[in-house]
């Protein structure tokens, strides 16, 4: 750590260890280290090292909703600080050169300029910034402006109120090899609790893939049921553009969908499901999105309020056994499919 990056973690209260790049969890599959870095010259002094600079950047990658993530966090923190630019890495989904408010995004900035490099992803090691910035969903609603996708004001016009839309998680978590530990994925049984809460008209499950153990069943039980069934597997702007008209929506476990949330004007009714928090790094539990909207304030429209359904694992047997500390191994993926419907509450 050079003696000005030591100085701004005192005038900032912020970890040094953290800050220089120590682990920021013991666990060694979901271990990050996120360094904090400034570089360029001419820093005075006399004045807070915060108040002298004139970018933030992204210094790493990532796919879409964590993308999102940290671009709004270096977003939340720069209108909060004065800074003018954020540069990111290049997203798919957001032009190279934009306007937010007072914050231009770029992907490069001017040589020898006054730059804070992090990857901004999640609060560690800049708990303590964002703690004075707004709130992340306000930052994520403000980005839906200038991004490439159909989101905001620019989503579809909504499904009909009798239309289910699943969001099935797939991919990765469910590939060989080692798995995240925090994305355990729900039992076949939650979606069939909700199935039976009300007589819906149709369903559209979007999914990545057809990894998920339980994809082929939930399929056999809607044929069972006599529901109408639309499969949407396609790019990320047409399964946002399809998820964005939903009304009535379950949601996976995972960050893909929270940008989703924020952005949509269509949601009256999510089916989340139990969560179990081993850690600060849990990807957002269902009690968070069930603070993710207030119907008066915080800056967003009034018709972007919902109501969470949360249904939970009345015995503890699963949240124990899958979502504590996701392995995918056999033994969990059979719990899947055999968790009794009884067993699940809400």
């Amino acid at each position: 750590m050079t003696p000005l990056e030591a100085r701004f973690c005192t005038e900032c209260q912020l970890d040094p260890t953290r800050v220089g790049g120590g682990l920021l969890s013991d666990d060694p599959v979901i271990e990050r280290r996120s360094p904090v870095r400034i570089a360029g010259a001419g820093f005075d002094d006399r004045r807070p090292v915060l108040a002298q600079l004139e970018a933030l950047e992204i210094t790493e990658p990532a796919r879409f909703a964590n993308a999102v993530i940290k671009l709004a966090n270096a977003y939340a923190l720069a209108k909060s600080a004065g800074i003018a630019q954020v540069v990111h890495p290049g997203f798919e989904f957001l032009p190279d050169d934009c306007q937010v408010g007072p914050v231009r995004f770029v992907t490069r900035c001017s040589a020898g300029a006054r730059v804070l490099q992090n990857n901004f992803y999640y609060t560690p090691p800049l708990a303590p910034l964002y703690a004075r910035c707004m709130p992340l969903r306000r930052a994520v609603d403000a980005l839906g402006a200038c991004m490439t996708l159909p989101c905001g004001d620019r989503a579809p016009p909504p499904a009909d109120d009798a239309h289910l839309f699943i969001h099935l998680r797939a991919g990765d978590v469910f590939g060989e090899g080692v798995v995240h530990p925090l994305y355990a994925q729900p039992p076949l049984a939650f979606y069939q609790r909700v199935l039976a809460a009300r007589l819906w008209s149709r369903v559209t499950l979007v999914r990545e893939d057809d990894r998920n153990p339980i994809t082929a069943p939930l399929i056999g039980t809607l044929q069972a049921m006599g529901i109408p069934l639309h499969q949407q597997r396609g790019t990320l702007r047409e399964d946002l553009e399809t998820l964005l008209t939903a009304r009535h929506l379950v949601i996976a476990r995972g960050t893909f969908i929270y940008p989703l949330l924020i952005w949509s004007r269509a949601l009256q009714q999510v089916y989340a499901f139990d969560s179990f928090s081993a850690s600060e790094w849990c990807f957002f539990p269902a009690e968070q999105y069930i603070a993710l909207r207030e119907r008066d304030g915080d800056g967003l429209p009034a018709d972007a309020a919902f109501q969470v359904r949360v249904l939970r694992d009345r015995t503890g047997r699963y949240r124990e056994q899958v979502l504590r500390r996701w392995q995918n191994s056999p033994a969990q993926r059979q719990m899947m499919l055999d968790y009794p419907v009884t067993d699940i509450s809400g």
